[in-house]
């Protein structure tokens, strides 16, 4: 949801505008590139940081996507409203990260493509796979 701020506020070192992606919800413009997550999220240890984390994660087509887990990726990947990113190797949003944004450096300027919304989670501990790809709400395709 995008919120409309009744007065003004002022910007600094932890409040910084962000651009909204207004180019095709193709996914061929973005798959391969390199998409920055931040935040507040648990991490590998369950613990709460002290320091805002971030975290490079590729984009990647639907269809690896799917191919990667095609009983689990299925559900979420039905349309063009959600894509997938991540390197599979333990970089990945934390718990209480959902939300948050994705966002691609455009011409020096950032711009908001994805919002955390989905990742498989391991049975036995209920903690996030940090093997697997992650699940975006594909901002594109709302604009």
């Amino acid at each position: 949801a995008l919120v409309k701020i009744a007065g003004e506020f002022e910007f600094g070192s932890y409040v910084k505008p962000i651009c909204l992606w207004n180019g095709s919800d193709d996914e061929k413009e973005v798959v391969g590139k390199v998409g920055t997550i931040a935040g507040w999220g648990r991490d590998e240890n369950q613990q709460l940081p002290d320091n805002l984390k971030h975290a490079g994660m590729p984009i990647v087509s639907r269809k690896t996507c799917r191919d990667s887990d095609p009983l689990y990726y299925t559900r979420y990947l039905y349309d063009r409203k959600t894509f997938c990113a991540g390197f599979r190797n333990g970089t990945s949003p934390g718990l209480g990260d959902s939300g948050g944004g994705l966002y691609l450096e455009v011409g020096g300027k950032w711009i908001l493509r994805g919002i955390v919304s989905n990742g498989k989670v391991v049975a036995e501990t209920r903690l996030l796979d940090t093997s697997n790809f992650i699940v975006f709400t594909d901002v594109a395709y709302f604009m």
